[in-house]
């Protein structure tokens, strides 16, 4: 190699190490996940939602996932909009914030949490209000064999069940997250000598972050 090859190499280096450290050009390699954090029900954004990186130290499958917290982490702003920057690629995205069910590792409702090399765009992520019931059947009536209960919020089955009555005359309890801001429904029926009964039918409005508690004798 000449010495004018040399000569304008070195000026190449130079003038590229110039640029990056004017952020004219960025030679380092840049992975960021971006996306928009709103309600599920009525698409609002959320503000000031937490937004992490995971990384999956150990996969076994379903039952023995271990997963570390990164320090990769920001806040939506007031449109909801995030963007995050990651140490490294995959690693897996995580959202919460209290007063909504969160979006963790092993439990993502995403069709795809996994933060890949480059930008990825994860769009709207819609995030549930957060509620729970604590609901207590008591049976004070002759019945004596079962029921069945089924539980709705917004208007969708969370939650079913069997039960013998003999469990239910000290008192069953039904205690269930579900989501918030919208109304519960509880129906409880019966079954004796093969014959179907209606004991309840019981709806309340649930707020978001609460536990609503009640009780009910048939």
């Amino acid at each position: 190699m000449n010495l004018a090859r040399i000569r304008f190499y070195l000026c190449l280096v130079a003038n590229m190490y110039a640029l990056n450290g004017c952020g004219l050009l960025d030679l380092s390699p840049t992975t960021t996940a971006k996306g928009k954090v709103v309600k599920y029900r009525t698409k609002k954004p959320i503000s000031g939602v937490s937004v992490y990186a995971y990384e999956r130290r150990f996969d076994c499958g379903a039952v023995c996932n271990t997963y570390h917290l990164t320090g990769d982490s920001t806040l939506t702003d007031a449109e909801g909009n995030f963007t995050l920057h990651v140490s490294q690629p995959d690693l897996l995205l995580s959202v919460y914030k209290r007063g909504y069910f969160g979006i963790f590792p092993g439990q993502s409702t995403l069709p795809d949490d996994r933060i890949r090399s480059g930008k990825n765009d994860f769009g709207t992520i819609p995030l549930k209000s957060y509620g729970a019931v604590d609901l207590t059947l008591v049976n004070k009536s002759n019945l004596s064999d079962s029921i069945s209960y089924r539980l709705y919020s917004c208007g969708e089955e969370v939650n079913t069940g069997y039960e013998t009555f003999e469990r239910v005359w000290s008192g069953f309890t039904i205690k269930w997250s579900v989501e918030a801001e919208c109304t519960v429904d509880l129906y409880v029926n019966a079954r004796k000598n093969g014959q179907k009964r209606i004991l309840l039918k019981e709806s309340f409005y649930l707020n978001q972050n609460e536990v609503k508690k009640k009780t009910f004798e048939f």
